[in-house]
This record gives C-alpha cells, structure tokens and sequence, in this order.
C-alpha cells in the first residue's frame, strides 16, 4: 500500500526528489546517484532515506530499488497533478514570504522541524562512511538549549543583538530563491557569520566567564563551548578523518565563518548546503554537550 501523502511530502520538501527517485532503478548507491543528478550526497541521501522508510524503495547491498507497488507509478504525473510543482518561481517566491513574515516564534517552529527532519544520522564530514545517529528527543532538547543560549541576557555589546540576526538570516536563508545565486549567496553569509559569535557565547555562558565572549574563535574558545581535544588551526583532511565526528563538524564550518557574499561567488549551491548542514550539526553538539563544572 502506498503512502500518497507520505510521498507527496517528500516532493513537497524536496524540489530535487522526483529526480532523484527516478535514477533508484537497483543498480546505483547514493553516491552514484548523487553524481548523476549533481545534487549534494548529503541532500541525496535524505530523500532516498526518507522513501525507504515510506516503504517507497528497497536496499540491498546500498543499492536502492523501487518497489513493485511504487515502481508503476509516474511521480512527474503525480507532481504534476497534485499541484506540487516545486520547480515554478512562483511557489519558491511564496514560500520565501512566508518565511519572512514569520515571528520570532514562527522562526523558532522552523528551525527545530529543521533539526529534525534533517540529523537524525549525521555523517562525518572527512570520513562519510562514519556515522552519528541522535534520536528525536536528543536533537529537540539541543533545539531547547539553541534558543536557551540564544535568548540569553549578555552584558557584552557585540552578542546582544545575536538572537535577532540568528533568527533573521536563518529566516532569510531557509526562504530564500535558490534559482538566484546572489539571494542564495547573500543569505548564506549572514547565516553562517553567526557561527563564530554562537560558539563564543556558549563559551561564555558554560564557563561564566564573559571575556570569552571578546576573544577569536580558537581552540581555548571552542573547548568551553563543548568537549574539544583536537587543533582547529590543522587543515589537513587526513588528521580530520580519524578525529571525533563532534569536532571534525567544528573545523568543516570554522573556515567559513568570516565569510562575506563577494567571497562565496565561486561557490556552487551544494556547497552551500553541505557548509549549513554542518554548521547546525556542530551547534546541535554544542547544544548536547555538558556545561562545564
């Protein structure tokens, strides 16, 4: 028995996922289809996880196959009649409306369903055949903890305003028109320059001592913030490989943080997603990590 609205939602969420169903034909892993549909392995995936657990494919071995029951079905026929149409500007320029004007609330709303639609497995960001899975529970109570850490009183005038511009960009980011490289570029940047103040925060609060909060991002910051043993300044992917998933979430993001739009031209869309993915995997760590004694 299919589940219509269980995949309807998937195409919904996913403009890239009719595509993506399309090439799960029992031959190809996600790696493969991911090359093929050059869309991010990570974004890949999700979606082919997410039909797995709809009972939509099959996997043996990686590979992924339709089932009978949904392999007769013409899913651009049922995007098309269902009126989903995630392609069309159209719905992608309400959808960043509706972001928008959203509340601070609102914003709160999205950004956990965000969490937890998206790291409930996290894979290493150097080693992907690594793998981290957090449970529900565990990942709404990091999203509890964000807004904590976030809406907290502090006394230095450089992170007073940071729950506005966090909740902000994270607005503009997630609503804005990825068929316009420079809106999606513009976006990126705001959002990810909230990672390095977020960290020094966080630092701040668990150690309870405010001048963190002036200091870089550096090794003394980050292991306030969270359970930190390796060197943020080394860049070589192979040190990264058999370091923590935790802190090797940390370093994917740390280059990046100062990142302004003029600097990201050279970026592809992908890229993107992969720098924001691990920015909120390292936050939902953050998050999870005890307070200091």
């Amino acid at each position: 028995m299919i589940d219509y609205e269980g995949l309807k939602n998937i195409l919904k969420a996913h403009p890239a996922a009719c595509a993506i169903l399309d090439y799960a034909n029992g031959k190809r892993d996600y790696k493969e289809i991911s090359k093929l549909t050059k869309i991010h392995k990570t974004k890949v995936s999700t979606i082919l996880r997410k039909a797995f657990n709809l009972n939509l494919l099959e996997k043996k071995e990686g590979l992924y196959k339709k089932t009978k029951e949904f392999k007769p079905i013409n899913v651009k026929k049922l995007v098309k009649d269902s009126g989903i149409n995630n392609t069309q500007q159209s719905e992608i320029k309400t959808k960043r409306k509706s972001k928008r004007n959203l509340t601070t609330v609102g914003i709160k709303k999205e950004i956990k369903e965000y969490l937890v639609n998206h790291y409930y497995i996290i894979e290493h960001p150097f080693a992907p055949d690594k793998k981290l899975k957090i449970s529900k529970a565990d990942i709404e109570i990091a999203a509890a903890k964000l807004f904590e850490y976030l809406d907290a009183d502090f006394e230095l005038e450089q992170l007073k305003t940071l729950s506005l511009r966090f909740y902000e960009s994270f607005a503009h980011y997630w609503g804005c028109n990825r068929y316009k490289k420079d809106e999606q570029i513009n976006a990126f940047s705001s959002l990810v320059k909230n990672f390095e103040p977020f960290v020094k925060k966080v630092a701040a609060i668990k150690s309870r001592n405010v001048s963190l909060g002036k200091k870089s991002l550096n090794n003394e910051t980050i292991s306030n913030a969270m359970t930190f043993t390796s060197d943020i300044d080394k860049h070589q992917e192979d040190y990264w490989k058999d370091k923590d998933i935790k802190e090797a979430c940390i370093r994917i993001v740390y280059p990046y943080r100062h990142k302004e739009a003029h600097e990201a031209r050279d970026y592809f869309p992908y890229q993107m997603e992969k720098i924001v993915f691990y920015m909120f995997a390292a936050i939902i760590f953050i998050c999870l990590d005890k307070p200091n004694p």
